[in-house]
């Protein structure tokens, strides 16, 4: 097994838990899929781009391109930085940098609460910033995705990582 002191060995650990995290759910056992499913973020975007992604070209693929391969629809609902979010890397960049600076909330989706454990119940929304002058900051990027899309996100891009790296 890959050292867990590598990029490929987080995401491969990440995913084992991601996997048991689900099965536990759906058997029935008192487990909370949707906060283990945004830790996980911490698995998949932040350590390895701070490790090993941010020079690696596995992350230069354009996101339409990753939609043909069955990727969900990522639509960014704001998207005000000079680069836009058309590539795999701009895209983990603005995830890594919501998750690491705990910009991001939970809703629920119609009736459901924001605490459901249940990922397609639940509205995962994102956001990266800007420091202005004087301290404060400006929001310039959002994603909105159902919590069921975020685990399709995280099982694809394990793919997509283990293909190219591992």
């Amino acid at each position: 097994m890959i050292s867990r002191n590598e990029a490929i060995g987080i995401v491969e650990r990440t995913h084992k838990n991601l996997v048991h995290m689900r099965v536990a759910r759906n058997s029935g056992e008192d487990v909370h899929e949707v906060t283990h499913l945004f830790n996980s973020l911490l698995g998949l975007v932040v350590v390895p781009w701070e490790r090993e992604l941010k020079g690696l070209d596995v992350l230069d693929v354009k996101m339409e391109d990753l939609h043909d391969q069955g990727w969900p629809s990522i639509e960014p609902i704001l998207d005000e930085y000079s680069v836009k979010t058309k590539t795999l890397k701009v895209l983990i960049k603005h995830l890594r940098n919501a998750v690491a600076h705990g910009h991001f909330r939970f809703e629920g989706i119609g009736s459901s609460s924001a605490d459901s454990r249940d990922p397609s119940e639940i509205k995962v929304i994102l956001w990266d910033e800007t420091r202005k002058k004087k301290g404060t900051e400006v929001q310039r990027w959002q994603l909105e995705m159902n919590g069921e899309v975020l685990y399709q996100v995280c099982d694809k891009f394990i793919q997509h990582f283990r293909g190219r790296v591992g």
